[in-house]
């Protein structure tokens, strides 16, 4: 598959607005991820990105791509997205979801994901 110019600036948007969102993060929230956190690397201390997968696979998973993938239901918007547009939330769900599990794997499956990946990763 071929990603388009304008899909890679998509990817980097959400990504960066994910990524700089962390201080608006609320506090409760804030305390589960760190147990969270805590208890994954309780339960899990050989795996060395534990620290890092278990809060970002589930905020990913549980809150950024569902929204991603349905703006309507979470109010972002007030339609639903055009089948096109589906197309292209799809792919920057799967990407986001990919990089929030720090999915390497992923890159080497579709040729796509590699150069999405590294670019991102770079951020």
């Amino acid at each position: 598959a071929v990603v388009s110019t304008q899909s890679t600036g998509n990817i980097d948007s959400v990504y960066s607005a994910i990524i700089n969102s962390g201080s608006d993060c609320p506090f409760t929230l804030s305390s589960l991820f760190s147990n969270l956190q805590k208890q994954a690397i309780k339960h899990f201390p050989d795996v060395g990105d534990i620290c890092y997968t278990a809060v970002s696979g589930f905020i990913f998973l549980r809150l950024f791509a569902p929204a991603i993938l349905n703006p309507k239901l979470f109010q972002l918007q007030s339609r639903r997205p055009s089948h096109e547009t589906s197309r292209t939330l799809t792919l920057v769900s799967k990407v986001i979801q990919s990089l929030g599990n720090l999915d390497t794997h992923q890159a080497g499956k579709e040729k796509y994901m590699e150069a999405i990946s590294q670019r991102v990763l770079d951020m």
